[in-house]
């Protein structure tokens, strides 16, 4: 985790006893998020659309998430890159979103050495509010990578 004064930066990487695609339909369900992903209280998917010619699907979310202070209203867009077990996520540009900034990524491969395993990589780097306080900045970089992961572990195994 790195952290600055008004945002920062998670990242975890963790082995799942499912295959890659079981985890990636898993991460990729985001109408799901809500009731899965604990700081997560609402989840809704307002667009996808694929690009056949590219390989790629855009699927745009409305998330709201705890932020120990307030509930954060995050309009994200994402791209599923299937051939390369990647999704990639920044804002919504055409949409007013409480955090400044956000880019992530999901990376899914099989794991090296157990089949129908996965080894998941996630990080994500986010510009919060200045005003919000310094310690829920820290906490919410610091925990970001590992609640992200223990919700696609548990929610990705079964």
């Amino acid at each position: 985790r790195l952290g600055s004064d008004s945002g920062g930066r998670g990242t975890a990487v963790c082995d799942m006893a499912a295959p890659p695609a079981t985890v990636l339909k898993c991460i990729t369900n985001f109408d799901r998020y809500a009731g899965r992903l604990s700081q997560c209280s609402y989840s809704k998917v307002y667009e996808r659309k694929k690009n056949v010619v590219a390989r790629t699907e855009t699927i745009k979310a409305h998330v709201k998430l705890a932020g120990g202070v307030k509930t954060f209203n995050c309009y994200y867009d994402h791209t599923f890159l299937p051939q390369k077990n990647m999704v990639t996520w920044t804002l919504d540009p055409d949409k007013k979103s409480d955090f400044l900034d956000v880019q992530g990524q999901w990376c899914v491969f099989k794991h090296p050495t157990r089949k129908n395993w996965s080894r998941v990589w996630y990080s994500a780097d986010v510009a919060l509010p200045p005003w919000l306080p310094r310690i829920v900045v820290v906490q919410l970089c610091k925990t970001s990578g590992t609640k992200a992961l223990s919700f696609c572990k548990t929610s990705g195994t079964k």
